[in-house]
């Protein structure tokens, strides 16, 4: 291959972050500058082949929204393929979203490039701190062939060069680009320097040579064909006028490579159809290594508020929104799709990798604040309205007594305790006694726990109401709902089944003994297993910044190890029990001048924790609040596991990811390099032995990492994590700068967050006791609404969708696009194929499997009237599309 000449492809492009280190505002002056320029110059010169808008179709919206009268322009350019858009709507960060959210992502992206006239099919994702391994089957759902990326490559970088095929758990399999000089390898091209503002330059045709020569050197040594992908273009970088003559030349100069103005899918396409392709090697797996690009691992942890809102939202849209407005449809045609559609628009603009991982200045993070509280609005409006229209077609006249729906979300039937809020007229005596019925008239156990007065508005008619808060062990059936009712009669007494004192609590399952310092002892009664000092508070140091913890040369830790802790218990019912643990710690206020140790200055930490037992449950819930006022600085909770292992288990993305522990080799301030020892978990981790399992869950704290302990394994959760700067350049776990080193005040997260996780102890692994379960419930309650009494067509308990395989988890439930039917879409989370039969409420006309994007696939068969066959292989995520008969 030596001999032959390259064939270089020159991909003119820009890399458009809305907000980093300006506001979106201030960037989007800049945006708009750029895209007249990109589109003046497509017009003028037809030798300026084409210009890729990074991916994403968002910037076009931000665009327009200033230049509408250019709409015309860009149609006509996208449709001559010379303004390449799409597949994104957002270039997301992958890790810290959901799996749901990157298809609503693509979904959004590819209908809006459409809409202009034509997208780009190829996975563009050149710049998010690391991969997830479903990836592949994520743009395969989606018909995209490639992906094309810079970080996340490891040591294997020489072994699988820059082309390989990248394969996900259940098969999928795209090509992978890695970009081994970055994605700007001909940024600033003839000029001296990578980054900078050339508008009133003109490039140096002999400088532009050397820039080509030396990315030629550098990345024909990884390429496993003889074509070449030079990126003219970086971060916020205008359109260079003069690529086609500075083609020509570097074409005149160097006999050994040829280069062309192009596109990332013509260089897909030479790949290809190489005569090499079919001899690439093959990777499985996540992508988050940093061979040669910094893959910054600590944005799980920067501004953790962004985090558990960004999850809060994510599971409001997902599990409740979505189907209930997909139930509301099919029941009364009230359309609430374009509201959901609009909530997903604003939550995914937050999802850009600056935005979600807290990177960026602080005037964006106030932005993203504002718009998770737009999308909260918006979601819960969407989702207490349409229950309130479902409960019209819902015969709850049939039983005595005033009805409140339940909502489950999950696919599969749940026993468990909810907190419920019945409202009562101020005057109404059945306030004051009152039992609860299920619609089989068999009474509920509830305990009354709160009454509060309670004021609405509806169309300038007050409402004035006594709400009442009980918490009821229910039981209602798999994606569906059930009714509860009301009646004004004596309740008769509840067998107390939660036990409480100071000294601990204690139900059928579990006993969770207190201790003085505000750990915990936690026995699991059905396997006798012992898990203690569970719930102790960590406090380090932080040098490090925004994208990268650091601990300082001078390195000091507190814990709540030997604090006195107020132990109260502040709730107790037959049905559920709250121990309230309140540590006030002291800790430095901040790190030293020199930043080579912590302050002598002391300040407090208010650590407030509610812990919950509930009958029925094998979790012991922990809410979290925390009042910050120290900077610089780190606080985790650690669970001690009780056991020794080689690896931990992590809720992923549609999946579930074995990870080895990492390497115990550590930098120094004399030898520097990036290291993390914490890793990312979607919902939960888990680790087990031969003799007992123990998960942790999370309501959206994406950072864990397994340390030593003196009996063991410890997982480490972290809760808040304060520095003061963007990027800087002056600590242990980085040697080089990753950004502007720019200050960031309200990283330090001063004030006060509540933060929630559960502790799951089990038997065997996180599969063999479907601990993900009990995760996934912990972010998805049942919710309980009041509604009116109707004599609808609607059975009193329903069930919209059901599967029997244990193995297959519920992951959307929607209308779909085109509104001619519904999508119900499940994932195989086991390592065997599954096939089964789904039962569904309504007679279906027909049932299709079909792609992540709603598009046709296969015929599927009807086992009778109201059941369809799922079929899924090991990892497998399948879509189905539900005709229902009128």
């Amino acid at each position: 291959m030596a001999s032959q000449q390259y064939k270089g492809i020159v991909v003119s492009h820009t890399h458009w972050d809305r907000a980093w280190y300006w506001p979106f505002e201030q960037f989007r002056v800049r945006l708009v500058q750029t895209v007249d320029q990109v589109l003046d110059i497509l017009d003028s010169d037809a030798s300026y082949r084409s210009f890729t808008l990074d991916g994403q179709t968002v910037v076009l919206e931000d665009y327009l929204e200033v230049r509408p009268e250019r709409r015309k322009d860009i149609e006509r350019l996208v449709n001559a393929r010379r303004l390449v858009i799409g597949p994104w709507y957002v270039l997301p960060d992958l890790f810290l979203v959901s799996p749901e959210s990157l298809v609503r992502n693509l979904m959004l992206g590819m209908r809006s490039a459409r809409q202009f006239g034509h997208v780009m099919r190829e996975g563009y994702v050149p710049d998010p701190f690391g991969h997830i391994r479903q990836l592949p089957q994520i743009l395969a759902g989606f018909g995209l062939r490639s992906f094309i990326f810079m970080r996340g490559m490891g040591e294997n970088a020489e072994e699988l060069g820059s082309e390989f095929w990248w394969r996900a758990p259940d098969g999928s399999t795209v090509l992978a680009v890695y970009q081994r000089d970055n994605y700007g390898n001909l940024a600033c091209w003839g000029f001296p320097y990578e980054f900078g503002d050339y508008r009133y330059e003109r490039p140096d045709p002999a400088t532009a040579v050397g820039n080509v020569s030396k990315t030629f050197e550098s990345i024909r040594a990884f390429a496993r064909t003889p074509y070449l992908l030079f990126n003219n273009g970086i971060d916020h970088l205008p359109p260079q006028p003069e690529v086609p003559e500075l083609i020509a030349h570097v074409n005149r100069t160097m006999p050994d490579l040829r280069l062309s103005h192009g596109t990332f899918s013509e260089f897909v396409d030479a790949v290809l159809q190489s005569s090499s392709a079919p001899s690439f090697r093959t990777y499985t797996g996540e992508l988050t290594g940093n061979a040669h690009h910094l893959i910054l691992l600590s944005v799980y942890s920067a501004r953790m508020y962004l985090k558990t809102a960004n999850a809060a939202c994510q599971q409001l849209l997902e599990r409740y929104a979505e189907p209930v407005a997909a139930l509301a449809a099919a029941e009364t045609k009230l359309d609430f799709t374009p509201f959901v559609w609009q909530a997903w628009r604003e939550l995914l603009k937050n999802h850009p990798h600056d935005d979600i991982c807290g990177c960026g200045v602080d005037e964006i993070h106030r932005d993203n604040v504002n718009r998770f509280e737009r999308v909260r609005q918006t979601g819960e409006y969407v989702r207490d309205e349409g229950l309130q229209v479902l409960a019209r077609h819902i015969d709850t006249a049939a039983q005595e007594g005033k009805p409140i729906l339940l909502f489950n979300p999950l696919g599969w039937s749940r026993t468990e305790c909810v907190e419920l809020e019945l409202l009562f007229a101020p005057d109404d005596p059945m306030r004051k006694e009152f039992t609860l019925f299920d619609a089989a008239g068999s009474p509920v156990p509830f305990a009354v726990t709160g009454i509060r007065p309670l004021y609405r508005m509806e169309i300038l008619k007050e409402g004035r109401y006594e709400a009442v808060t009980v918490t009821a062990l229910v039981t209602v059936p798999p994606a569906g709902y059930a009714t509860l009712y009301v009646r004004p009669k004596k309740a008769k007494p509840v067998p107390s089944m939660v036990q409480a004192s100071v000294r601990g609590m204690e139900n059928d399952l579990l006993k969770v003994s207190m201790h003085p310092n505000g750990t915990v002892t936690v026995t699991d009664k059905g396997t006798r297993q012992v898990y203690r000092d569970l719930l102790l508070f960590e406090d380090t140091e932080d040098a490090g910044d925004e994208y990268t913890y650091s601990w300082a040369e001078r390195s000091r830790t507190f814990t709540t190890r030997g604090s006195r802790p107020v132990i109260t218990v502040t709730e107790r019912s037959p049905l559920h029990a709250v121990i309230t643990v309140t540590h006030t710690m002291k800790v430095p206020a901040s790190l030293s001048p020199s930043r080579r140790e912590r302050s002598a200055e002391r300040t407090t930490v208010t650590i407030v924790s509610r812990l919950t037992l509930r009958a029925a449950s094998r979790r012991l819930e922990v809410e979290t609040t925390v009042t910050n006022r120290a900077r610089d600085h780190r606080l985790r909770v650690h669970v001690p596991t009780g056991m020794s292992t080689d690896r931990s288990f992590a809720g992923g993305h549609f999946d579930v990811v074995e990870r080895p522990h990492p390497s115990a080799k550590r930098p120094t301030m004399k030898n520097r390099f990036e290291y993390y020892a914490t890793r990312h978990l979607n919902d939960f981790v888990s680790m087990h032995d031969a003799e007992r399992g123990l998960t942790l869950a999370t309501k959206g704290l994406p950072e864990y990492e397994v340390v030593s302990g003196p009996s063991g394994d410890v997982l480490a959760l972290t809760l808040l994590r304060c520095v003061g700067q963007l990027s800087r350049n002056d600590y242990i776990t980085r040697h080089m700068q990753a950004g502007p080193q720019l200050p960031t005040p309200e990283a330090q997260c001063l004030g006060t967050y509540t933060m929630e996780c559960a502790v799951i102890p089990h038997a065997g692994s996180w599969a063999d006791a479907r601990s993900y379960r009990d995760a996934l419930e912990f972010r998805t309650p049942v919710i309980g609404r009041n509604v009116p009494r109707m004599s609808g067509t609607l059975p009193a308990v329903l069930s919209v969708v059901t599967s029997g395989e244990k193995e297959l988890v519920l992951s959307a439930l929607k209308r779909t696009e085109d509104r001619t039917g519904y999508v119900v879409r499940f994932y195989n989370i086991g390592d065997a194929s599954v096939r089964t039969t789904a039962t569904v409420y309504r007679p279906l006309q027909r049932a299709d499997r079909v792609t992540l994007n709603e598009e046709f696939a296969a015929t599927v068969p009807l086992s009778s009237e109201t059941q369809f066959v799922i079929e899924a292989g090991p990892k497998q995520v399948v879509t189905y599309k539900l005709t229902l008969k009128n």
